[in-house]
Formats: structure tokens, C-alpha cells, sequence
């Protein structure tokens, strides 16, 4: 059964050169509970693909020469987040920075509010009973960051789910910032009161 999820991506500055053994050795050693790591060859043809893999531990970590992402289960948000923060601040030890960040959350949502969707977006209520996958951007300020701010709501017959949200908030292409693990730690807070009160239990 698919699981409500949290996902943080963090984008190298360009330029960037990952050690990829030696970042993967200091992450198990002062991260334990993500447990062993999988490390990889670069992929010449694939830059984006993952030379560092936690995935066996606490929540799920890959790295790779463009970005760094992280993935864990939404009801262990407020027990992973300083965890995050706290790689985040390592990696800074480290000399590596970021400049751009996405955030995505996933909702799943019973009948009664897929029908309260249905009811306010469409003059149609027989689609309450058919599938669709519509998504709609918006530019919203957050932190004082304008963001890209994607909603999407789908219908997922394999997640046991009658409505699934995704919130995709990231900071646009071409506007490098100085995502530090403080500028994180302030920033997903403020994306999650956006969230709370832009989804549809709100």
C-alpha cells in the first residue's frame, strides 16, 4: 500500500564535485541509523543519476552530481526533519553548497473530500465516480521567495486512496539562492503551513 510522502531536493551549485566515497563514509558515521550506503561510478551519459544511496536505513538518501534528495514517510515528518537539517549542516562542513530546492508532499484523501473537490471545481458531479489527473501552477511568495507552486490532484486506483494531492513547491530555474540548512529549516515550515492551508482537509 502507497504511503503519504515527504520529499526535500537540494541542488548543487553548479560546478560542484562530489567525493562521492568520502561523503558517503562521513554521512554513515555521524548518521548511523541511515545505515550502509551504496556507492556508484559516475555515469558519463547520465549526470543525474545516484553515486551515494542510503536506502536502507531510516529514510531514503541518494546523491548524485546535480542534487541531493531525501524521502521519508509523511507521519515521520516532525521526527526526520532535524535529521535533515542536521545533513544538511554536514554537507556544509564539508565545503558543498545549494542553490536551488524542491519540496513535494503527498496527500491521500477519502471520498467525502474527493466529492467536496468535485463539488467546488466542476458543475458536474458524476465525476466523483470517474478517474482524472489535473494539476494547476500558481508563482506564490513563501519566506519571501517567490516559488513555483505545483497542486496536483489525481485519482489513483491502485492507492486504495479516492484522492491523491501533490504539492510540488520549488524555486525556479535561473534564481540561484543560498539554500543554507537554516534557510531549509525556515523554508519547509512555511511550505507546510501553505500546504495545510491549501489542501483539502483545510
Amino acid at each position: 500500500m502507497k504511503q503519504e510522502e515527504k520529499q526535500i531536493v537540494l541542488f548543487f551549485k553548479r560546478g560542484t564535485m562530489i567525493e562521492s566515497p568520502q561523503l558517503a563514509a562521513k554521512l554513515n558515521e555521524k548518521f548511523p541509523a541511515l545505515l550502509d550506503p551504496i556507492v556508484l561510478p559516475v555515469n558519463e551519459k547520465d549526470l543525474s543519476q545516484p553515486l551515494v544511496i542510503f536506502n536502507r536505513g531510516i529514510f531514503s538518501l541518494t546523491i548524485s552530481l546535480t542534487d541531493m534528495s531525501i524521502i521519508y514517510k509523511a507521519d515521520k515528518h516532525k521526527e526526520y526533519f532535524n535529521t535533515v537539517v542536521e545533513i544538511i549542516e554536514c554537507l556544509e562542513e564539508l565545503d558543498y553548497s545549494f542553490e536551488r530546492l524542491g519540496y513535494l508532499s503527498t496527500i491521500f484523501h477519502d471520498r467525502k473530500d474527493k466529492e467536496k473537490f468535485v463539488k467546488n471545481m466542476f458543475k458536474e458531479n458524476k465525476l466523483i465516480d470517474t478517474d482524472f489527473n489535473l494539476s494547476w501552477y500558481s508563482r506564490e511568495l513563501i519566506d519571501s521567495v517567490a516559488v513555483n507552486v505545483w497542486q496536483k490532484e489525481i485519482t489513483d486506483p491502485t492507492s486504495q486512496n479516492d484522492l491523491v494531492t501533490v504539492f510540488d513547491i520549488n524555486t525556479p530555474k535561473g534564481e540561484a539562492y543560498n539554500i543554507s540548512s537554516e534557510f531549509v529549516n525556515s523554508f519547509i515550515k512555511k511550505c507546510d503551513k501553505y500546504i495545510e492551508s491549501h489542501d483539502l482537509k483545510a
